[in-house]
């Protein structure tokens, strides 16, 4: 009997032809056929029921889907500064509602924006983290200050504070081990460091890489996955109004986390369906991707995409 091509296999047919060791040569070398069957693979997945795209605009339907208890709000909202047809500032009282709304509601913004929005809605953000992409580029402006940072609003709670570590130069560890031998202390880890409030991922595709940009704001997928494990616990569902291409989805999925998101621009929306898609049937295969590190990549290579580090291997994918 001839062999099927991949566009005749079904589901468990390329789900098995994708996990034989024998087709992990096409994988290594990024083969046509193995990119075909990725895409097969993430159209023929099936959607599981905690994740939930709406191709609409967020100020009109949010308010009527029925959200469980377990919400958790991670939107980088558009600034209204017109980059794309859909950068529109969003009504303060969006805000508000989002805020009233959620146990935890963390919101993208330039520093001055979202202190305006903290004025408006009249309540003092729990956190405030700040993104220094050391790899951007900052517009220059005769009459403004260089943006060269964003900032995170975080309102509520925060059950993941403590789970973010980052590796320690080789000076802190020797002093951690030396600390940790004379106070007899359990619990500091030399190697590991706890993440302050100032968080370094590289921005994804920028200067010469910058038309592989999914979305013109694009954020990067590691500091993404931060703000889930933050903001979040495992089983809860992670509500995106402004979900862009989809990386909040992309980022909250393969930890465990469901998936609510809502875009208004059917390109971006488009986009965010076959991101959001093929991250969960990369968790259903456990195959690596660009963003991932292989098993045969040296400790250097691996420590790029971890939740401690910037995503450094994102102009690979």
């Amino acid at each position: 009997m001839a062999k099927k091509q991949i566009g005749e296999m079904t589901f468990d047919e390329l789900k098995l032809w994708m996990e034989d060791p024998q087709n992990d040569c096409l994988r290594a070398r990024g083969d046509k056929r193995w990119i075909d069957a990725c895409t097969q693979y993430s159209e023929l997945y099936p959607k599981p029921p905690n994740i939930q795209l709406f191709n609409d605009d967020a100020l009109k339907i949010s308010k009527d889907i029925s959200y469980p208890s377990n919400v958790v709000v991670i939107t980088d909202p558009p600034y209204g500064n017109g980059k794309y047809d859909t950068d529109v500032a969003v009504p303060m009282e969006y805000y508000r509602w989002l805020v009233e709304t959620f146990k935890t509601v963390a919101i993208f913004g330039y520093p001055e924006n979202l202190v305006g929005i903290c004025i408006g809605i009249g309540r003092k953000p729990d956190e405030w983290v700040t993104w220094f992409p050391t790899n951007k580029t900052n517009a220059v402006s005769q009459k403004r200050l260089p943006k060269s940072t964003e900032a995170i609003a975080i309102y509520g709670e925060t059950p993941g504070a403590n789970k973010l570590f980052r590796p320690r130069t080789n000076a802190h560890e020797m002093l951690m081990s030396i600390h940790k031998k004379n106070s007899g202390g359990k619990n500091n880890d030399p190697k590991n460091a706890r993440i302050d409030d100032v968080w370094n991922d590289p921005s994804p595709h920028m200067m010469f890489h910058a038309h592989k940009r999914r979305h013109p704001n694009e954020k990067p997928l590691s500091l993404m996955k931060k703000l889930v494990v933050l903001c979040s616990n495992e089983g809860d569902v992670i509500f995106d109004p402004f979900m862009g291409s989809g990386t909040t989805g992309e980022a909250a999925i393969p930890l465990g986390r469901g998936f609510a998101g809502i875009e208004k621009s059917l390109e971006f929306y488009e986009i965010a369906e076959r991101v959001i898609s093929g991250a969960k049937a990369q968790l259903s295969l456990r195959l690596p991707t660009p963003r991932e590190p292989d098993k045969g990549d040296s400790p250097d290579l691996q420590a790029l995409s971890t939740l401690g580090a910037g995503s450094a291997l994102g102009d690979l994918s």
